[in-house]
């Protein structure tokens, strides 16, 4: 048996597939109610951490991050890395304590020190001469 089909109406549907670069780790990559890729915790038990430059990351991805790197920098848009206080984060995730947050950042900055020495400052000083005598 044979079928002839006399009209056909196709509907094409599409979507991207990417994820919102704002539900995952900037570090790990998995998303922030899954596991963090540092401690294997799901969820709640690793909370996120907000960065004054508005990243976030999960916790333990941060703390080991700054551990190992030379400067405690974000790893995303490479400016010191500070910890927004618990009252201005968002509301995703667990609070964690300003003086826990504060305590570990410091941790890891010691121990960038110890490995590397206290950081290093760059003066300019402009060659010429210059006088601050008024011009008679």
């Amino acid at each position: 048996m044979k079928v002839r089909i006399k009209n056909y109406r196709a509907v094409g549907y599409w979507v991207w597939d990417t994820r919102d670069p704002d539900d995952v780790c900037g570090i790990c990559q998995n998303n922030f109610d899954g596991c963090c890729a540092a401690c294997s915790e799901p969820g709640d038990a690793c909370p996120l951490l907000f960065g004054e430059c508005t990243h976030e990351f999960h916790m333990h991805c941060i703390f080991k991050w700054l551990e190992g790197s030379n400067n405690p920098i974000c790893p995303l848009c490479k400016r010191p890395w500070v910890v927004q206080s618990t009252q201005s984060q968002p509301g995703n995730g667990v609070p964690v304590p300003v003086n826990t947050m504060m305590a570990a950042t410091a941790a890891a900055v010691a121990a960038i020190e110890s490995r590397n020495g206290p950081p290093r400052t760059t003066v300019s000083i402009p060659t010429g001469s210059t006088s601050n005598r008024p011009a008679s």
